[in-house]
């Protein structure tokens, strides 16, 4: 299997060494308490549905009145450029999880937006040991009542 550290990542506009994105995400200037995010899966180095994932993710922004800076056609663009980037790398089967994660900082930037990390990886999966639950099922207990949680 491919390390982690031998993938490369997107933040805030730039490819780097997956592990200098997560330092940079984790450092205190790029941590906030924040922000939105979504993952789908990659077969073969193909992002499945990845319109539809990020239209969704675009339609949460919105509602919250954050604006990224990047429009959606840039997200995916740059979500496409890490997969092609990392694919080589990976497994031959190329199964991947693609997650973009956007964080909202604290500050407003020097023209009134939020402030947001952009960052966006993906990591190489092995589902071999989910092998058998795809092939056999699995078992699976739905409660009859849902619950309500007081907020």
């Amino acid at each position: 299997m491919v390390r982690q550290a031998d993938t490369v990542a997107y933040i805030n506009g730039q490819m780097v060494p997956y592990a200098k994105a997560v330092t940079e995400i984790a450092a205190g200037e790029a941590a906030s308490p924040a922000g939105f995010f979504d993952a789908q899966r990659a077969f073969k180095g193909t992002v499945f549905k990845l319109r539809e994932h990020l239209e969704r993710l675009y339609s949460a922004l919105k509602f919250a009145r954050v604006d990224t800076g990047l429009g959606l056609d840039q997200i995916e663009a740059a979500t496409l450029e890490v997969v092609g980037a990392n694919t080589p790398s990976q497994r031959p089967d190329g199964d991947l999880i693609v997650g973009q994660i956007l964080n909202v900082r604290p500050m407003k930037r020097t023209d009134g937006l939020t402030a947001v990390d952009v960052f966006i990886y993906c990591q190489a999966i092995d589902f071999s040991r989910f092998a058998r639950g795809y092939a056999m099922g699995v078992r699976i207990i739905t409660p009859s009542k849902r619950s309500r949680c007081a907020l």
